[in-house]
This record gives C-alpha cells, structure tokens and sequence, in this order.
C-alpha cells in the first residue's frame, strides 16, 4: 500500500516541485512514438523500420520516449506523501469506562472533532447489566481516526476545487483548508481545498483520463481513434478485462470540475511539439485526429484507499489485505450476478439491470460489514 499524501502544494507547471515533493497527486502518461516508415511519394507512413526497397523517398522516423503529463491549465500538483500505510497506522486506542478512546501517550488526534464525537456517543450508549456497551450509529469510524506525531503527519482525505462563491462559502464551512486560489482552467478564480477529517479515507493517488480510470493502476483508459498508428497509446487503449469482464474501471475515484481539452493538455506537457516535428505534412488522417484531440476532454481523477476494515486483514481472523479485496469481492458478486440475470429469459432487460444494480449494491455493502 501506498504512503499516503500529507501535503499538496500548486506550482507553475514550469517549475520545480518543492522538496520531498513528488508530480504524482494528478498526472497521465503518453506512452510514446514507435518507429514508423515515412514516404514521401504517396505521403503515406507504416510501423516498422523502411526496407532497402522503400527507396529514397522514404525516411525511418525514430521512437519517442514516454512522457508522464502533469502539467494542468499552466499548474502542477506536487505531493508529499509521509508516515506509515492507512494499515499501519497508529490509531485511538479504547481505554474503557470514562476515559474511552484516546491516542497513546505524546500522540495527538489527527480529528479531535471526530474522536469527541465518538467518545460522547460512547457515554450516551447504553450499557447492558453484563457491562456490555450498545452500538451506537456514528458518522465516524473509530479505526479511521489516527494518532500522530504532529498534526503535519495527518493524511489527506479529500480534495474539492470551486470556483462559485457559494460552493466555496459551503466547503470552508465544512472544515476544509483552501491550499490554493488562483486563475486556472477556464472558470476564472478558482479554489482548491484540501481536508483531513476522519469521515472520509485517505486520498491514494490520482488520475488525468478520458474516461474512469482502470481498477489496474498502471492502465490508462484512452480512445484509439484519438491517436496515430504510431502513438503507442494504440496499444494501450482499454482497461484489462480479466477481472470485471465488461467493466474493468474503479468505482473509487471522484472526479475534479477541471476539466481540460485533450489538445490542451498535450500542448501544455510538449507532446504537441513532438507530433509537430513528426507530422508536420503528413498524411490527411492527421488533420482529422488532430480536430479530435481538440474536442476530446481529460478530467483529474483522485482515489482513496478502501474501506476495508482492519480487522479484514490483520489478526487470526483476516480474510484479505484490502489492495486485493476491491477486486476479490466485485469479482465473485459479477460473476453470481450474471449467472443469476442469465436465468432472466423472460425478464425486461430495464428490469433485470435494475436488480442486477440493487443486488451489487447490497452485496457489497453486507459483504465488507460482514467481514467483521
């Protein structure tokens, strides 16, 4: 599991990240150029290196390396990820009787909002003659609150951009700290704010994509027809369909409102300059990719790490670390659930889609309770 992210700084996209700042809250990847054969003569290309015979009207044009995009509308996200693992965290501790949940001596909550909730619901529970405590609904989950160092130490768990005052007004009221306010995209003045309350699981990472981003984290989603034969994103175009069968992308991220024009993007993280040397007269076809790429729109994308309960993956009882139970368990609920929609040959297919949904969302939900 990843470290998770302490600290989020904007800077220019020119500049330099801070120290032990790393570009990777929000990023893509172009995959790069393949070596092509150009011909003059009928103003064609094909992959592969120009034969002896192809003649002196053609020319082998080199490969491109990749080249990781994280440059967005003139800034670049910088992240510091510090501490121990979402797993590995230390955590408040249920010292019993009045004292209740408290982090461990010269540890300091990261969410004493959250702990105060929790400990009053504690001393409003009522407790059965055998001195057992009642469960009481909480908002917070006990195991999310952690004890840290210093208050630097606590993990990110949300990230909002505005840029409508009211919206605004609503998330500073919510608890959350603006890190940056400033012209960018194409709303004018706009904010990002940051959070580290409980209720809400860290932040893992990001994505720029297309589309939802893939469930495998090395997997970028993109659309062939937006690239050139030679663009190695050619090869990379789908999520792997060896888990979801039709559907491969994680439900788990949340979309950013900055969104970006594919053009744009490449234009911003030099890609464009690379494909302007290479097609500068090429053939017809790069007009009409070129008029996609205009239109095509990225969206960021962050990620926060399941919620899976510890007590799921450690101890006697542990059933899976959670970096494998997203996967595990929507792939046995897809698999039962198909089975059973087969057996629906005289259902409305509206119909049984919506059983298939409400029975996924169920099962999912019992399962990672059930678990503990």
């Amino acid at each position: 599991m990843q470290i998770p992210f302490v600290d989020i700084q904007v800077v220019g996209a020119e500049e330099y990240c801070p120290q032990f700042y790393e570009p990777d809250v929000i990023y893509s990847i172009w995959y790069g150029l393949d070596v092509n054969c150009y011909c003059w003569s009928d103003d064609s290309y094909t992959q592969g290196p120009c034969k002896e015979s192809a003649g002196n009207e053609c020319q082998t044009r080199e490969p491109h390396a990749p080249v990781v995009l994280t440059a967005l509308h003139g800034k670049k996200f910088c992240g510091r990820r510090r501490g121990k693992n979402f797993v590995n965290q230390n955590r408040v501790a249920d010292l019993g009787g009045a004292q209740g949940f408290q982090c461990q001596e010269g540890k300091i909550p990261c969410d004493q909002l959250a702990l105060d909730e929790v400990n009053r619901e504690r001393s409003e529970a009522e407790i059965s003659e055998e001195g057992e405590i009642s469960e009481t609904p909480s908002i917070y989950e006990v195991e999310h609150i952690l004890c840290v160092d210093y208050v630097t130490d606590c993990p990110i768990t949300d990230i909002k951009v505005s840029n409508n005052e009211t919206y605004t007004a609503d998330i500073v009221n919510s608890g959350y700290e603006a890190i940056y306010t400033g012209d960018i995209g194409d709303g004018g003045e706009t904010t990002i704010f940051i959070s580290k309350q409980s209720k809400s699981l860290p932040v893992a990472g990001g994505r720029l994509s297309p589309f939802e981003p893939c469930l495998n984290p090395s997997e970028f989603p993109l659309s062939p027809s937006n690239y050139f034969d030679d663009e190695l994103q050619m090869r990379a175009s789908e999520c792997s369909e060896s888990t979801f069968h039709e559907s491969s992308r994680d439900m788990r991220f949340e979309k950013l409102d900055l969104p970006i024009k594919q053009k744009d993007l490449e234009e911003e993280n030099g890609i464009t300059r690379i494909l302007a040397d290479r097609y500068e007269k090429g053939p017809s076809s790069a007009r009409i990719i070129r008029q996609i790429r205009k239109h095509n729109v990225y969206n960021p994308y962050v990620r926060k790490t399941i919620n899976w309960k510890l007590s799921c993956e450690t101890g006697d009882d542990a059933i899976m670390p959670r970096r494998d139970a997203y996967e595990n368990i929507l792939t046995r609920l897809l698999e039962s659930q198909v089975i059973t929609i087969g057996m629906m040959s005289e259902t409305p297919t509206l119909v049984a889609l919506f059983i298939f949904l409400a029975a996924l969302t169920i099962a999912v939900t019992v399962l990672i309770i059930k678990c503990c």
